[in-house]
């Protein structure tokens, strides 16, 4: 069984397997232990963009045309900070779980980190210029690496909060 998402959810921690079923009913029939984590990750910069055009769960002080703020400036300081703070961000992924991080870079940081360094499960990690520019090639891989057998297509999947981006997101569909 595959799915378009691992079963702990899209977009929390690392730390959520085992700790969190996401909402879809298959995603309580998946084993957590063999499932393959595949993260695919922006570079700071374009990821901090895209979190200014659309923030999820994200928190934080700014305004659209200034953004990214990762230090306080004198436009920040209207809005209550001192002048090189770091600006705060905090991320409600549901009412009983916040995080908080020293900024939007310390957000990609301790997300990214989490998955890259911290995890103690067999994942990927694919840069996201890699899935654009060779989605082919690099779902042939992912799908080989899972011990699955590619297709002769794939799909790939447009959602409403990137209509106007270039990215996609493809999935293999495992024999």
């Amino acid at each position: 069984m595959y799915t378009i998402q691992v079963p702990w959810g899209k977009h929390p921690p690392y730390s959520w397997r085992y700790k969190n079923v996401a909402a879809a009913e298959r995603n309580k029939q998946v084993n957590q232990t063999l499932t393959l984590a595949v993260a695919t990750i922006k570079d700071p910069l374009s990821w901090m963009g895209s979190m200014c055009r659309h923030s999820y769960a994200a928190n934080w002080k700014h305004k659209k045309d200034h953004c990214p703020n990762l230090i306080a400036n004198e436009f920040d300081a209207r809005l209550g900070l001192k002048l090189s703070d770091r600006i705060p961000v905090r991320v409600r992924y549901k009412p009983t779980n916040i995080t908080h991080h020293e900024s939007l870079a310390g957000l990609w940081n301790d997300y990214y980190g989490g998955y890259a360094f911290e995890a103690e499960y067999p994942r990927l990690i694919i840069r996201s210029e890699d899935m654009l520019f060779h989605t082919p090639e690099v779902i042939k891989q992912v799908c080989e690496c899972g011990g699955g057998k590619m297709r002769d297509t794939f799909k790939c999947k447009f959602s409403k909060a990137h209509k106007f981006r270039s990215s996609t997101t493809a999935f293999a569909h495992i024999q």
